[in-house]
């Protein structure tokens, strides 16, 4: 049970820190302190068949992880927002950019179309 207790004090003590980076804004120790939350939680899922094997059982617990998954649930909404509110900025920043990942907007037949063309390098074909 006191394992149990001490993992959770834990778990909050790393969402009350992500919690706070992500007000400051420093995207770097957001994300070590989301990767150790991570940690933590899946710590504390290891524990709760213990809780449940308990005598005292998981009444006194259920507030305390219910606030903390409705808060990490509130983080996360925050983290759509700012990645949103990014997006926004960088549109208006670069209005003509489209969304085009590895083809460059070039490839519109199969795969490498545009660089065959180019005569870069010999097609073998059956």
């Amino acid at each position: 049970m006191q394992q149990f207790s001490d993992a959770l004090a834990h778990a909050e003590q790393q969402f009350q820190q992500a919690a706070q980076l992500l007000i400051d804004g420093d995207a770097e120790q957001l994300e070590m302190a989301s990767a150790a939350l991570q940690v933590a939680s899946i710590e504390l899922r290891r524990l709760v068949p213990l809780l449940k094997r308990s005598p005292g059982g998981t009444k006194p617990y259920r507030m305390r992880v219910k606030k903390l998954a409705a808060g990490i649930l509130d983080v996360r909404k925050n983290l759509l927002r700012r990645a949103s509110l990014v997006d926004q900025a960088l549109a208006v920043l670069l209005p003509n950019q489209k969304k085009i990942t590895y083809s460059n907007g070039r490839v519109k037949g199969k795969y490498g179309d545009a660089i065959a063309r180019s005569g870069a390098f010999r097609v073998f074909s059956a």
